[in-house]
């Protein structure tokens, strides 16, 4: 065990660091340590696993692990010293290979192909593109050659009838450029949902964009194998270019020839990635008949269906079509040997290709003995493989006969099926859409049967709701037994959405076992609401406030560790989406309506604070604006409000990148709202405001330091308390902001906008002595005014939270995931207006013995009441925290652009204020004190 640790450490470190903790969150990161047959093993503590094999080399090791026919060819090389790496000579074993392919495709197909060997099946892909391109740059060289022994012949005719040749060499040096003008670069397309290969030619070929967007490969041109498509394409890329020639009245004409852009047409039989889909045979032909109408050739890529696995040697055999390439991979080296073959047509082949195309190791001498050990054997045991598919066929079609509102669709024959499962991307149950969505759901299946049934299956690329199932010949019936149990307790879970089943085998032993069968969790799909003709389509981004709310969320989890949940998110963040939560229509009290759709992050405020004490949140960041483009392009909103961290993660939202889109943080109306509440609580309390001593905890950030801009104006003082060192640094900022600005309003404004703060600068010598023209920088005034007035300047920097202690109002906004503040924090009738999502209060606090009353000020009540569809907050029906309030109140007046946006300002204060009234949006229950 300890060794295994060693691996996975030096995996992670020397290798491949984002796959390790890919692997090691999915549970999916074992050491196997032997093989054989079906069967691999890997230890665990003191225990030793057995696995059944159903990935087996992602299809090639079709005759299982360390088979003896194998191995006792291996030994053979070995013990014959055969030559491996022999440049420059013939190769033997690879020549023996190539003979015996050639000759057993002559048996199918009735002609012959010659072979090019490469190392991988992207190899042979690339081997056969550029044969290909070859051949179309090779016409477009016969085509000069001829356009030139044209030319000659033309001047030689004018020459010989007295014709003056220099106006036609002028002609036909234009008509040369207008042709070579049109030739282009050869194109190779390819069909949607197919899968040929990583390198960068095969790339290109590839259907699925997040394996081409991350390395800037060009977008390809994808056809549909169902439809025209294909000969839509292709007659779009037909080009004539012209020959001269002299006319019977000795001007010159052209003679036209067409040719084709499209150099070849690249088509997987059986799309393995695409989640194991068969192009109909017929489909197959029509692809055949339309490329040879067009001059195009063809190419089937068999590179994991062909080498017996499905049908034979070609798994498209038997569907009466030719192609002119064949590509084999996989299965043909016996899950051993690193090599491929492109089969290309003999008619078809370029003499030069085999000089022009070489590779150090593709015609390894050992690679090749290996394969055709391999494959002959495989063609004897095709019978066997038959029969095991006729099995695995039955059992897989009872699973979906009994599973139908889990499992969509079994596909698939010989050794190469996939179970397609239903999608989740608009489920109720949050994580399971968060996986469909992420692209991963698929893996935390295959881990949960590794895992819990010790059966390896495998996760296509292109398919995130399919297993692939790709087994040795060489299982047995309790083989078949055991995949089937897995299977169906995995339908089980799948079909009841219970997803701590699902993810219990990734959690750590303390949060395993809490129950031992699935239980129904269905929830109804998200609600999607039509949006009304006029309404303006808004939305809002969230997050789980902490590891509660994702209880709340999915009452499957209930039970789990809170600090196991939050790994566990935090673990899933490198491949987290947002999920979408639902839709609903607010109206106005003046009958103005807008469309709200609300998309979660699945994230706590523990998993975003920690990250950005760590300096390191540009993942969550990214996170935040993969959210605004999903609501943007899915649901077609035109304002984004971003809710509790979402505004701190993007720095108010300036971190905002899309112009089509207006954000707003919500700051602006959340902070009215708090200051609304403590006046109403105040006045309930007959307390005059300006006799209160105003402290505010968290004054370094965007909300509260507006707060104590607002209350300076009227309360008696003015406490601002910071904690760490370069928090008081912002905090002492903030008073030099908030004194500054009252003096600077009382120089311009005189006694119009007159405020407590003003009335006491005026009565200052600093004021009296420094004229308009010479007012010092924040700073300094703000160290003028404490050398003249001392302790009772009205705006103060307290160290640490003893500066409560002095207050008689307290507002509370800060970004702390956990409650933290206690009684003996403040002092006895203290006033706090909490505006922190999680509370910073403690249940210590809010239900105390010292008369101190803990209001929830940041909250606004809804004119009609409605619902909004997110599960787990602590409001009321009708209820919104104040930043979803703003939203909801700018597009009930129809704005979409961006409102609250880094700073907030007094001004928008007053305007939010203005707007949220005229529309019936007001400050909830604060008259009943604390909202939970």
């Amino acid at each position: 065990m300890q060794y295994n640790e060693h691996v996975r450490t030096h995996f992670a470190k020397a290798m491949k660091p984002k796959v390790a903790e890919l692997l090691a969150l999915l549970n999916l990161d074992k050491v196997y340590t032997s093989a054989q047959g079906a069967y691999l093993t890997y230890t665990e503590g003191e225990t030793t696993h057995q696995v059944l094999d159903c990935i087996g080399g992602y299809g090639a090791a079709l005759l299982g692990h360390n088979h003896p026919v194998i191995r006792a060819e291996i030994a053979r090389i070995w013990q014959a010293n055969e030559p491996d790496n022999v440049q420059l000579s013939v190769p033997k074993s690879a020549v023996e290979l190539a003979t015996w392919l050639s000759d057993e495709m002559f048996d199918l197909l009735n002609e012959r192909y010659v072979a090019t060997f490469a190392n991988s099946g992207a190899e042979v892909v690339e081997a056969a593109v550029k044969h290909a391109n070859l051949l179309f740059h090779d016409k477009m060289e016969q085509f000069w050659k001829l356009f030139d022994l044209y030319s000659v012949r033309l001047l030689t005719e004018a020459a010989t009838l007295g014709i003056e040749t220099a106006p036609i060499q002028d002609e036909l040096g234009a008509l040369k450029a207008q042709n070579e003008a049109i030739v282009g670069q050869p194109i190779v397309i390819s069909a949607r949902n197919g899968y040929h290969g990583k390198t960068s030619a095969a790339l290109k070929l590839t259907f699925n964009a997040k394996f081409r967007k991350p390395f800037g490969v060009v977008e390809n041109v994808f056809f549909e194998p169902t439809d025209a498509s294909l000969e839509f394409f292709l007659s779009e890329q037909q080009f004539e270019l012209r020959l001269p020639r002299l006319s019977d009245n000795n001007t010159i004409s052209s003679l036209p020839k067409v040719f084709n852009r499209v150099s070849m047409v690249i088509i997987e039989p059986i799309q393995g990635e695409g989640g194991v889909r068969k192009i109909a045979d017929e489909t197959l032909q029509k692809i055949a008949k339309t490329c040879a109408v067009f001059g195009v050739s063809l190419a089937f890529d068999e590179i994991q269906s062909g080498s017996y696995r499905v049908n034979g040697l070609l798994s498209s055999g038997r569907a009466d079509v030719r192609a002119d390439y064949y590509l084999l991979g996989k299965a043909l080296g016996g899950g051993q040997a690193k090599i491929g073959a492109c089969m290309v047509r003999e008619s078809l082949l370029h003499h030069d290709f085999g000089v022009l195309h070489t590779s150090t190791f593709a015609e390894s001498g050992h690679s090749a003995a290996i394969s055709l050990a391999a494959i002959r054997y495989t063609k004897q045991v095709e019978g066997r493989v038959a029969n095991v598919g006729r099995q695995l066929t039955q059992m897989l079609s009872g699973i979906a006969r009994a599973y139908p509102k889990s499992v969509l669709e079994v596909r698939g024959e010989g050794l190469l099926f996939a179970i397609e499962f239903r999608r989740f991307r608009e489920s109720g149950s949050y994580g399971l859409q968060i996986l469909d969505r992420s692209g991963y759901l698929h893996y935390i299946m295959a881990g949960y049967l590794l895992n819990i049934w010790k059966v390896r299956v495998s996760a296509p690329l292109s398919a995130s709701n399919t297993l692939r199932i790709q087994p040795p010949y060489c299982i047995t019936t309790n083989d078949i037994e055991q995949l089937r149990l897995g299977l169906i307790h995995l339908c089980e879970i799948m079909e009841h959405e219970d997803l701590y089943k699902l993810i219990e085998y990734s959690l750590p032993k303390e949060s395993q076992g809490l129950r031992d069968a699935p239980m129904d969790f269905r929830n109804p799909d998200f609600q999607r609401v039509t949006c009304p003709n006029g309404a303006t389509k808004i939305g809002f981004i969230t997050h789980f406030i902490d590891a509660s709310g994702i209880c709340g969320a999915d009452p499957s989890l209930f039970g789990v560790n809170p600090t196991d949940l939050e790994d566990f998110l935090a673990g899933l963040l490198t491949v987290s989406v947002p999920f979408m939560i639902g839709s609903v229509v607010i109206e106005g009290k003046n009958k103005h309506t807008t469309h709200l759709s609300v998309i979660g992050l699945a994230i706590t405020s523990g998993i975003a604070r920690r990250a950005m004490l760590a300096g390191d949140f540009s993942e969550l960041t990214e996170l935040c604006h993969t959210a605004i483009d999903v609501l943007a392009d899915e649901e077609g909103v035109k304002l984004v409000g971003l809710g509790q961290f979402s505004s701190i993660l993007t720095k108010n939202a300036t971190t905002h990148r899309r112009t089509d889109v207006g954000v707003t943080t919500g700051n602006t109306y959340t902070t009215y709202l708090g200051i609304e509440a403590i006046l109403k609580h105040l006045k309930l309390l007959k307390r005059p405001l300006e006799q209160e001593v105003l402290g505010v905890i968290g004054a370094a950030g965007n909300i509260a330091s507006i707060y104590a801009q607002s209350l300076a104006r009227s309360v008696g003082k003015v406490v601002l308390i910071g904690s760490t060192t370069s928090a008081i640094r912002k905090v002492e900022r903030v008073a030099h902001e908030i004194i500054y600005g009252a003096f600077l309003l009382l120089k311009s404004e005189g006694r119009q906008q007159h405020n407590k703060l003003t009335e006491w600068l005026e009565q200052t010598e600093t004021f009296k002595n420094i004229g308009e023209e010479d007012i010092p920088k924040p700073a300094e005034l703000y160290a003028i005014l404490c050398a003249e007035c001392g302790d009772k300047l009205p705006v103060v920097v307290a160290a640490d939270l003893s500066g409560a202690l002095s207050c008689s109002v307290v507002v509370v906004a800060t970004s702390a995931p956990e409650p933290f503040l206690l009684p003996e924090h403040f002092a006895p009738d203290t006033l706090i207006c909490d505006i922190s999502v999680p509370m910073s209060c403690t249940p210590q606090l809010v239900d105390n013995q010292k008369n101190i009353t803990v209001i929830l000020g940041g909250v606004a009540q809804l004119p009609n009441g409605e619902t909004i569809p997110i599960r787990s907050f602590p409001l009321g029906s009708g209820q919104v925290f104040g930043c979803l309030g703003e939203t909801i109140a700018l597009g009930l007046c129809g704005r979409t652009d961006t409102f609250s946006y880094g700073r907030i300002t007094l001004k928008q204060l007053d305007e939010i204020a203005e707007i949220a009234a005229y529309h019936g949006l007001k400050l909830s229950n604060v008259e009943k004190g604390v909202i939970f």
